[in-house]
């Protein structure tokens, strides 16, 4: 997973204006390209479930390949908030009895350069590990 992260990143830094100017809600845009992204990768491999019930929420994406399943939760930034947001994530990965997630968080905001957005970094809690990827 986070290889293919990695890959996305350089994927969508390249080509993401042109693919948001074509959907008139601009939210779906990142959520389908990023998940485009991701199934011609485990293509015949593995699976992707989109909003997978936990309780009463919602993953947005678990991907299964390979015999591990992969929580990726993803936000745009202006609805992005680290206390809920992350605190929801390690709820997610508590209830599938995972360790490691994943974040995405989507900048649309075009004053902001590739430079400050594309970043990387880990949080932890509980023994548990979140991976943050700013997009």
């Amino acid at each position: 997973m986070t290889g293919m992260l990695r890959a996305f990143k350089q994927l969508w830094r390249e080509n993401s204006e042109v693919w948001q100017a074509r959907y008139d809600y601009r939210e779906a845009a990142p959520h389908i390209i990023h998940q485009a992204f991701l199934q011609r990768v485990i293509n015949g491999g593995g699976q992707i479930v989109r909003e997978y019930a936990l309780g009463c929420q919602r993953l947005d994406l678990l991907v299964c390949w390979q015999g591990n399943r992969y929580a990726l939760e993803l936000k745009m930034k202006e609805q992005y908030r680290p206390d809920t947001s992350h605190a929801q994530t390690f709820g997610y990965l508590d209830r599938l009895g995972l360790t490691e997630g994943w974040m995405a968080v989507f900048d649309r905001d075009p004053s902001v350069s590739w430079d400050t957005k594309l970043t990387w970094r880990t949080i932890a809690f509980e023994g548990k590990s979140l991976h943050l990827v700013g997009l």
